[in-house]
């Protein structure tokens, strides 16, 4: 009897050989499907491409998570709006009390006068 993992890897082998047979004509051993396979669960390089701004060209705007500060004694909730510039690094916060489409607007407007 066959520990439950060999039986397991063996009806693998099976279905990979018999669609490879098929498809391909391929009558590889047990061994060289393995290999195969271990080729293809390597991890695959990272691959990026360097981003290159020029000056205001381009900002990355977001609402922050939903913060609680206090204010004149009271605790309140506030959205705070963030715009990065994407050349400089810079960024620019304002606190708001929603996120609606107006305070969006506005906090565009105070970054781009800041």
């Amino acid at each position: 009897m066959y520990p439950r993992q060999v039986l397991g890897s063996i009806r693998g082998f099976l279905l990979i050989a018999g669609n490879m047979l098929v498809e391909y004509q391929f009558p590889g051993s047990y061994r060289r499907v393995l290999e195969v396979v271990a080729q293809l669960r390597q991890k695959p390089r990272e691959v990026f491409l360097p981003l290159a701004f020029q000056p205001g060209e381009m900002a990355q705007v977001d609402w922050i998570e939903e913060l609680r500060v206090m204010i004149a004694g009271r605790l309140c909730r506030v959205q705070v709006l963030l715009l990065v510039l994407n050349y400089s690094g810079s960024f620019y916060c304002e606190a708001f009390e929603n996120m609606k489409q107006e305070a969006f607007f506005q906090g565009h407007r105070h970054a781009f006068e800041f």
